[in-house]
């Protein structure tokens, strides 16, 4: 991932000076680009857990004859990706 900005600027104090502003910078991109990725992360936590969510239900609502243990197994799967969508913090 990257971040593209385009601008025009003018070099008054010397390219040594224009350089060592530029790199000064690098650090706090990076932490940005760290928080990007794990908001991503996240989202994509939530996502998944929210579709194997509402598969195991249509499961349950469509499934005539299901044994008794896809039934746990289904409710189980349910219950484990709801904590999952609860620790994970709001995008």
């Amino acid at each position: 991932m990257g971040i593209l900005v385009k601008g025009e600027i003018t070099i008054t104090k010397g390219f040594k000076t224009w350089k060592e502003m530029v790199y000064a910078q690098d650090g706090k991109l990076k932490e940005l680009e760290n928080i990007v990725f794990e908001i991503e992360r996240l989202k994509d936590t939530i996502d998944w857990a929210h579709s194997t969510i509402q598969s195991c239900l249509f499961n349950l609502e469509g499934g005539k004859g299901l044994k008794e243990s896809d039934v746990k197994m289904f409710a189980v799967d349910i219950r484990e990706n709801l904590n999952k969508k609860e620790k994970a913090p709001p995008p």
